[in-house]
Parts: structure tokens; sequence; C-alpha cells
């Protein structure tokens, strides 16, 4: 009985609490704000990281590092890699999208006072009904254009994740235009576009996997049917780039037997704009098997490049397409680093360990950056020569 009167307790303030949400106000006092940096920072840093995961990370010699050393102590820091040193410190968010000049940067801030409360009440009825009662509420993000020219931020939309998931802003090669594939019940029905010069921010409905930017304005989707197709980002204009009979053809010609519609892509940065591989269907196979690789033209002809290559886990091309760095594994295909970096030379088929294993269970993770190799290594982040010279911690620098 007890137990029952907390939890009608409970809906009764639920109850109140949304209809105050309904009429709350929309405005956010925590700005994010960019503040250039006279001193160079100092630590301790504890966990170091950048956005790895982007095809191209190190745009216009310049990287977002952020650093966590406990919940109340964390930084974004924006760095110059040519001449190492941190240029600005941001605060109140998270930089996701910048353009050229880093005088915009998109940032993920804090969600509405109503979106967040709605959240912690959600919580506080399943900590009260004992987690007998669930709602299910995604994770709100507010995004903010931060607009460094005349020192102002304006909030320019939301979009809601399942709850312990996130996505990844990718910028066009010019960096005016960034899209993002949210995980939620939307994931390949629609997808959102931030315009940094026009500071607009939109939600785009369209069936297909995007695969990436095909060229500042336009983005490759791989419809549900096989076929390829532009979006134009500001003429919604759609046209077809490869059609299935093109492609059986292509791989019947070559006597390979997959199927044309299950074709995936992979993405190379030639260093000023996305070039696209067409291989075979991703999973776990495409590290212990060979697959085909063929290049896009952008005239939509295929030219054969790799006809058995193997990706490694985490693998990366650099922009000449003449090495590839990858992992060292401690194990089977994905379950854990043994902090070396290996380098296959494209051009004659040797592999050499550019950076020996420490077995510690990290995943170096490396990316290349001109003609070097940036890694992680006890949760710092290092720099070393393709010829395996310079071999030193990049951030945070060495005499710190």
């Amino acid at each position: 009985m007890k137990r029952t009167r907390i939890i009608g307790v409970v809906l009764l303030l639920l109850a109140l609490a949304f209809v105050l949400i309904i009429s709350w106000p929309q405005t956010d006092p925590n700005a994010p704000r960019y503040v250039r940096t006279q001193d160079q920072p100092v630590g301790p840093f504890g966990v170091v990281f950048y956005n790895w995961n982007l095809i191209a990370p190190f745009l216009d010699n310049k990287v977002w590092i952020f650093t966590r050393l406990n919940s109340t102590n964390d930084h974004a820091f924006l760095f110059d890699l040519e001449k190492r040193k941190v240029l600005g410190e941001l605060f109140k968010g998270a930089a996701v999208l910048s353009n050229h000049e880093y005088t915009k940067i998109l940032c993920q801030g804090e969600a509405s006072l109503g979106t967040g409360i709605k959240e912690k009440l959600a919580s506080l009825l399943s900590r009260a009904s004992f987690r007998k009662i669930n709602i299910f509420t995604n994770k709100t993000e507010a995004y903010w254009i931060l607009d460094l020219q005349n020192n102002s931020a304006r909030r320019v939309g939301l979009l809601s994740q399942w709850p312990g998931t996130g996505s990844t802003w990718i910028p066009a090669p010019g960096s005016r235009f960034g899209y993002n594939v949210p995980n939620n019940h939307d994931m390949g029905a629609s997808f959102f576009v931030c315009d940094l010069q026009q500071q607009s921010f939109q939600k785009i409905p369209f069936t297909g996997e995007l695969r990436g930017w095909w060229d500042e304005q336009r983005m490759l989707i791989k419809k549900p049917t096989g076929e390829w197709v532009l979006y134009d980002v500001v003429t919604q204009n759609v046209s077809t780039l490869l059609n299935v009979e093109t492609i059986s053809r292509q791989l019947q010609e070559l006597g390979i037997h997959d199927d044309p519609a299950s074709l995936s892509t992979c993405s190379i940065w030639n260093g000023t704009n996305y070039e696209f591989r067409l291989t075979a269907k991703r999973g776990l196979n495409w590290y212990t098997n060979g697959t085909f690789m063929f290049k896009i033209d952008h005239s939509g002809s295929l030219n054969l490049s790799h006809q058995n290559f193997v990706f490694r886990w985490q693998g990366a091309f650099n922009a000449a397409e003449t090495y590839y760095a990858y992992d060292g594994e401690a194990g089977a295909v994905g379950t854990g680093g043994n902090g070396g970096v290996h380098l296959l030379d494209l051009r004659n088929g040797t592999t050499n360990t550019l950076v020996p294993p420490d077995n510690k269970g990290q995943y170096a993770i490396p990316r290349f950056y001109a003609d070097s190799v940036i890694y992680y290594r006890d949760r710092q982040i290092w720099s070393v020569k393709i010829d395996g010279s310079e071999n030193a911690r990049l951030f945070p620098p060495p005499n710190q």
C-alpha cells in the first residue's frame, strides 16, 4: 500500500509538471562562448581525446581537443597542429562543426530547461517505483551556432537520440554544411543538416543510407533498392549516380558474384574532397576476407582500384592512398587493441610496425596528418612520422 501511495503522488506531480513544461520559455541562459588563449593551459588533463571517427579530423591544420579529469573538470580546446599550441577554449558546449575560418562553430550545448525537467522527472518516477515504471525518454541535444565575428550565440535546433547512443556531424568539404543521422526511430528515414553560413538547422525526410558528402552541397545516398543517388541540400534535387544494372554489369565482367544491391562504400579524404570506393557489404568479413574496391568517379563510372583488399579494424588511408594505417589487435577483431600501429605501404605491399605495442589493452586509432600519423597512447595524443621518426606526445605538449 505504501508503495502504491508513493507512485500515486509521483504521478500527480508528473501531471502538474508536464502542464508547466508546455508553457515553459524556450530560451536557454547557458549559451556557449569561446575565449582566445593568452597563456597555454596547464594540466592535469586526465583523459584527452578528439573526434577521431571523422574521415578528415584535421581540417585546416586544426583540431578540437577535449579533456576530462573528472565530472566537474573538462575542457574543449582549439589546437593548432602546425604551431603545436592551443588557440582558445570553448565553454558551456562541445564543438561539433566549424567553418574553415573557425569563425562560426556549431556547438552541442545544454537542452532547454523544460526538456531537462521532463527527462529528470522520468528518471524520478523510475526510481520511486523501484524500477517498475520506466518511461523511455530519448536524450535531447540542443545545438547553438557561435559567431566569433560578432561574439554572439544563437540556439538553432534540437535533436533526440536513444539513451546511451550518439552520432557524429559530418562536415562538407568546404565546411559550410554538416549532416547528422541521429540514433532514434527515424534512422534511415530522415537526417539533419546545418548550414553555418545561413545559420539554419533543419530535419530532412529521406529514405536511404547516407554514405557521405559527394561534393560541397550534394550527399551520396544508397536507396533501399540498391540504387545510388545524389541529394542536393540547397536545391533538394535528387539525381541518380549508379543504378543496380550498371553495377551488376561491371561485376559480371570481372567475375564477381556479389549481389549488386548489397554493396557498400568506404570514404577517403584526398586533401580537398571525399572520394568513394564501392566495396562488398560491410561486416566482420571486412576484417577477415578480402574485398574488391571500385573508385566511383564523378561521372558515375567504376574503376577497379583493388582486387582483394583486406580492411583492418579502425584502419585509415592517407590522402594519396599510398599508405594504410591500422591498429594492432590483442585478440579477435574488435575485442581489444595492443597499442601498436601498423603501416601498410600500398605501393609495394609491405607492412611495417610504426609504433610497437605496449599491451595495455587500448586501441591506438591511427589517423594521418600530412606526413605523420596521430594516435593514442596512455590516454594522451601522440604523433609519429611515417618513416618512424619524431615519435612524441602531441597533446599535452611534452613540456607539460
